[in-house]
């Protein structure tokens, strides 16, 4: 159990890696047939369980002295015929299952409860995978990948990822057709890390798809990459800033291949005074207005914007919330859960959730953030708006994504207390 203190956060501190681009790297440099290293890697619960994934199949991981992880493919690849344990990562699942069926055709995945929900049996349907699912084990076999995919993103991108960082591997060109107009940032980010290794591809745009082609038989080229900083976590802290007094943050790039950059443009649209420069984002306490926000291709900031818009005196509104139902928890009614018990008003009808901001929350309260981490720091981001102290069950949840935010949140003023 945490105690949060009212506090209002101000000072600077630097971003850890990004998730999301150390999971694709991990991957790609074990596809190729050198060493690569990454530098800055960020190495968490989800992003340790992708590397001990790979380590089964014969990938060396050697970490240097400056923090650097030089990644040692295999001269072939291992055979793994015991269940291969995800823990409770979504990314390492789904990155991996066409990795492995390309390799051996069939493969038994273990993970928790959750992790199993969260896989949509479409997904593996679309692309001709034959599976069996129960509590904690997913068995997964395919004949062979088709040479026309056609995947659907409306809930999760990260297959799609999957065959894409796997598809270079065919020794037959693979066309892989995503029902949606607009190209996902997600898939956007595959595609820039497949580039980054010099893998080819054409990406073809029309009215209701879009089609990405991998010529075959291609090898990922060695490299020495470094991760930019993790906008989807740095959220907090800027929404944070912006309500307290002022957050300077280190190591994010802007522009970046990152959907979540968009937090500072959301920002800005709201009122907020931010500034930006060649590796930093600079928010200073703001006035801030109520706004409306699709989520479609941002799900992960959803937890911190819902509680943004809690504090902002009027309505704002959020639609495209499909994506957040299928996360650690289910993200949607989980954030609302919590909103309510600060004695926020929000209404949720079809796709659409509204959410009346107010100036400060009663505090005193215990708030069970499912063991997602993006509601733990959501909650540790609203502080500086608490009357009363508010208790947190579970805040080691953060691990799974950012094993130091508390110590950051307390560099920045964060004021907490460890209980039995």
């Amino acid at each position: 159990m945490l105690v949060i203190y009212p506090a209002s956060l101000s000072g600077s501190i630097t971003a850890p890696a990004s998730k999301s681009l150390t999971h694709r790297f991990l991957i790609a440099c074990a596809l190729a047939k050198q060493p690569s290293e990454i530098i800055n890697p960020l190495i968490a619960e989800d992003t340790a369980a992708t590397i001990q994934v790979l380590e089964q199949l014969g990938v060396d991981f050697v970490f240097q002295q400056n923090g650097a992880l030089t990644v040692i493919p295999p001269q072939k690849f291992s055979n793994v015929t015991t269940p291969i344990d995800c823990k409770e990562s979504g990314s390492t699942l789904r990155f991996l299952i066409p990795l492995f069926l390309h390799l051996q055709k069939e493969a038994a995945f273990s993970g928790s409860q959750r992790l199993m929900e969260r896989l949509d049996p479409n997904d593996l349907q679309s692309i001709g995978i034959s599976f069996e699912k129960s509590e904690n084990l997913l068995k997964v076999k395919i004949a062979g990948f088709p040479n026309q995919l056609t995947m659907s993103d409306s809930s999760s991108t990260q297959l799609i990822s999957g065959v894409l960082l796997t598809a270079p591997l065919f020794n037959k060109q693979i066309c892989i057709t995503v029902l949606n107009p607009v190209l996902d940032p997600y898939l956007s980010m595959t595609l820039a890390v497949l580039k980054i290794f010099r893998v080819k591809y054409t990406l073809e745009t029309n009215p209701a798809s879009y089609t990405i082609t991998i010529p075959k038989n291609q090898n990922y080229i060695p490299t020495q990459i470094k991760v930019e900083g993790d906008y989807s976590q740095m959220a907090n802290f800027l929404v944070a800033g912006s309500l307290g007094r002022g957050v300077t943050v280190h190591n994010l790039s802007y522009p970046s291949v990152q959907g979540d950059h968009r937090i500072v443009e959301i920002l800005q649209t709201s009122g907020a005074e931010i500034s930006v420069g060649d590796s930093w984002v600079s928010v200073q306490p703001s006035t801030l207005k109520p706004f409306r926000i699709d989520l479609t291709h941002i799900p992960d900031l959803g937890p911190i914007l819902m509680g943004l818009a809690s504090t902002i005196e009027g309505t704002s509104s959020f639609t495209g919330l499909k994506r957040l139902i299928k996360k650690e928890s289910n993200r949607l009614l989980s954030t609302i859960r919590i909103l309510n018990q600060f004695r926020v008003k929000t209404v949720l009808s079809d796709d659409t959730l509204t959410i009346t901001g107010q100036s400060a929350f009663p505090g005193g309260i215990t708030i069970n953030p499912d063991n997602d981490h993006r509601l733990a720091m959501l909650v540790a981001s609203l502080a500086s708006r608490f009357e009363q102290p508010v208790k947190l069950t579970t805040p080691k949840a953060v691990d799974k994504s950012y094993p130091h935010f508390w110590e950051d949140y307390q560099a920045l003023g964060g004021k907490i207390s460890w209980e039995d």
